[in-house]
């Protein structure tokens, strides 16, 4: 729980097009405050990596998911150039099974606090589309933070990308940091009203991540 910005990005053009934008992107975005920006990784996901990610999922479920199981499933994908994230978030991308696709990544570190706002694009039938979203409530600088998203989903305002998103702070369409003030000043109420049923449950021992008191100098212009 936490206020989130959820993004769809979907791209009709060729690799190359999208790899030169995802440059331009990463070059821009490394004249900004952002805690890290890595490089741009390409992986071709064939069927024999998805036939071991199937195997690796089949074998380690559940009661067989301990910690130490799933730790040798995500180094035997790594040893074949991809994450478990990765072919997760792919494998959920699609209605249908799959034979092969290919992702390109760009990952992105926004600041200390936030989510990660890493951008994964897969190849599909028509394209590449990346589908994610950012964590953004709990950054140590949430205006910073926040508006780097914004400003990172901005450059995909462009040819042959189609982007839609769902900014619970209300940022996105209004670009009013007095909207987005109000709606994390309501997310961290909601948040503490949550911890206080669960301190009458739980008693006072128990520690909740928002439970912190809304500074309302993070939104200052």
């Amino acid at each position: 729980m936490g206020l989130t910005i959820n993004f769809n990005i979907k791209f009709t053009g060729k690799k190359d097009v999208l790899i030169n934008h995802l440059k331009k992107v990463r070059s821009k975005c490394l004249d900004k405050p952002f805690q890290s920006i890595g490089e741009i990784k390409e992986v071709e996901v064939t069927p024999y990596i998805i036939d071991s990610f199937n195997y690796w999922q089949t074998i380690f479920q559940y009661p067989n998911n301990s910690s130490e199981n799933l730790s040798i499933r995500d180094k035997e994908m790594e040893k074949l150039g991809v994450t478990t994230w990765q072919m997760i978030e792919l494998m959920t991308s699609f209605k249908r099974p799959i034979k092969s696709s290919y992702i390109i990544s760009l990952p992105i570190l926004v600041g200390q606090g936030s989510e990660d706002c890493h951008l994964r694009f897969f190849k599909t039938k028509t394209g590449f589309r990346c589908h994610s979203f950012c964590k953004t409530q709990y950054a140590l600088d949430f205006k910073k933070c926040h508006l780097l998203v914004i400003y990172l989903l901005d450059m995909f305002k462009a040819d042959n990308f189609k982007i839609t998103v769902r900014d619970d702070g209300k940022y996105w369409k209004t670009r009013d940091l007095n909207i987005l003030a109000k709606e994390l000043f309501d997310y961290r109420n909601l948040v503490r009203g949550i911890g206080d049923i669960l301190t009458d449950t739980f008693g006072d021992n128990i520690q909740f991540a928002g439970d912190t008191v809304f500074d309302e100098t993070l939104l200052e212009n």
